[in-house]
Order: C-alpha cells, then sequence, then structure tokens
C-alpha cells in the first residue's frame, strides 16, 4: 500500500529536502497525488544559489498545489546517475510518479512561473486549493507581517490570470518598494489608468513609494538611534529616524518616533510629523490592524 503520508496540505511547507532513503516516498509517492518540482543542486553551484530561492517562493505561494524537493548531489550521487542529471540547476517535475517537464539552468520568475503554469495545467485536478483560500487576503497578510517574497508571488499568481486587477497590481508595486525596486514599482503604479488613480489601493501604494523617495541618502538607523537617543529633542533626527525604521519595515517603531514629535511638539515644522503619519497609514491601508491603532492614537493627540 502506497503511504501518502508525505503528501503536502496547505499547512506544512511544501519545500524539503530528500535523499536515496527518502527520495521514493517524498517524489513517486508524493507526486501521486500533488505534483512534485525536484531540484538537483550543488552547494559549490552559483546559478543553484540564484535558483533556489525563487523556487521556493513561487511553490509556498500555490499553498499546496505544488511541492519542491531538494537534492543534493554532492550528498546523493546515486540520484544524479538515475536520473541523468548532467548538469546543475537541474529541475524535474514529476507527476503520477514519473517525470513529466524539466530544465537545466537558472531561469527568470517569468520562465519559472511560466513552468509551473504549464506544470499544473497538467493536472487541473491535482490538489486544487481551498476555496476560502483567497490569495489576495494570503499576499496582503504576508505583506504585513514583512514576507514581501512571499506577498509577490502571491499577487502574480492573480495576474498571471488577470492582468488588469487593481489590488494585485497596487500590492506587486509595493513588494517591489519593500525590496528596493522603486523602479518596478513605478513602471507598474504608471499602467494605472487615471480614472481609477484615487482608489484606495493605488494611494497607499503611491505613499509607499513616496515614502521610499524620502529616505534616500539618509544614515543608517543605528546612526540615527543612538543620535535621538543623545539628543532626545532633536526632532529632525527623530523624524529621520521614523523613515528609517519604516524602510527596514519596522512599522510599529516608525510610527512611534512619529507619535513622540507629536507628543513633544504637535505643531513641529507645520504639522509635518502628522502629514508623514497620514502618508504611513496611506501606504498600509486603511484595514490594516496597525493602521487601526496608530489612527486611535494620533486621535488621541489630536483631540485632547
Amino acid at each position: 500500500m502506497i503511504d501518502f503520508s508525505l503528501s503536502a496540505t496547505p499547512k506544512e511547507d511544501p519545500v524539503r529536502d530528500a535523499g536515496v532513503a527518502d527520495f521514493e516516498p517524498r517524489v513517486l509517492h508524493a507526486s501521486m497525488k500533488t505534483p512534485v518540482l525536484v531540484d538537483f543542486w550543488a552547494p559549490w553551484c552559483g546559478p543553484c544559489r540564484q535558483l533556489l530561492p525563487l523556487m521556493e517562493k513561487l511553490v509556498r505561494a500555490q499553498t499546496g498545489r505544488l511541492l519542491l524537493v531538494k537534492v543534493n548531489i554532492d550528498e546523493n550521487p546515486e540520484l544524479a546517475q538515475a536520473l541523468h542529471v548532467q548538469s546543475v540547476p537541474t529541475v524535474m517535475a514529476f507527476w503520477q510518479g514519473r517525470p513529466v517537464d524539466g530544465f537545466m539552468g537558472a531561469q527568470p520568475e517569468s520562465e519559472l512561473v511560466r513552468f509551473m503554469d504549464r506544470l499544473l495545467a497538467l493536472v487541473p485536478t491535482a490538489n486544487p486549493p481551498v476555496e476560502d483560500e483567497d490569495p489576495l487576503a494570503l499576499a496582503k497578510e504576508a505583506m504585513q507581517e514583512g514576507d514581501a517574497a512571499t506577498a509577490s508571488a502571491l499577487y502574480s499568481r492573480i495576474l498571471a490570470s488577470q492582468p488588469d486587477h487593481l489590488p494585485a497590481m497596487a500590492g506587486l508595486a509595493k513588494c517591489h518598494v519593500a525590496i528596493g525596486e522603486v523602479a518596478k514599482a513605478r513602471a507598474i503604479l504608471d499602467r494605472v489608468p487615471e480614472a481609477r488613480r484615487n482608489e484606495e489601493c493605488v494611494i497607499s501604494a503611491m505613499a509607499a513609494l513616496e515614502i521610499s523617495e524620502q529616505v534616500k541618502g539618509l544614515p543608517g538607523v543605528s546612526e540615527l538611534a543612538a543620535l535621538v537617543e543623545s539628543r532626545p529633542d532633536d526632532l529632525a533626527a527623530r523624524y529621520d529616524l521614523a523613515l528609517a525604521l519604516l524602510v527596514t519595515n519596522s512599522r510599529e517603531s516608525a510610527a512611534g518616533q512619529l507619535l513622540e514629535i507629536l507628543r513633544r511638539n504637535r505643531n513641529w515644522e507645520n504639522g509635518k510629523a502628522r502629514a508623514e503619519l497620514l502618508k504611513f497609514l496611506d501606504a498600509w491601508g486603511f484595514d490594516d490592524p496597525l493602521s487601526v491603532d496608530v489612527r486611535r492614537k494620533l486621535s488621541s493627540f489630536l483631540f485632547s
């Protein structure tokens, strides 16, 4: 009897390692229910180090529809020989116990997405996503947790089938901002029709892009934090610290610095701290739990 206990569920990590001893259950048996991608790699292989993180990100974004098994050929030369792996990285796709597709060499993310889509198209009934797993909600949750890579993969998955999906476009732009790819973020937002630029998701992405432009040339967080600690009344340094903290996704600390400016001097620089805090809230979105909390604190400052 075939043991399917290693098949993925949405609660399991779909990325795992395998060797000679467990290749059969983790790949051949598991692929009877769920398509399995096998990445043959080696620690000394530069292209492998480029490919693996992308593969892991995209497979995790599929929320259980795909598995990724990593095989170190230095530790498992028998497997590489048996499957005629001639160079690394080599990726093989298995479905129902046999290889059905594959490629060699590092690939750009767009090609990996197409490769995975082709595999899923071959097995349309294989482990379909649970109905209540909304990729847009999962992407927003990932961004709130600081995981821009997973969020990016989820937004890209939506846009692959719905290229004009505005919340996904805006979300992907925010992902690019988060990882420092400002030009890519701007290119996405430039595609938004003029008539839809006042929608909340677009305003949020534009605010994130604007904030990212403000932090260019600022000192690092540790330098600014030391400056604020030694000169707590230096509100300009505290303002810069808030921006630097936001770039590192320390959102709550960033908002806290701006609220502290308001506590010390509500009208500093003609309300500059309040205006920036409102920009933060725009960037995070109205329903973000931290936005709700910061908005409440801001109101207590302004109306006390």
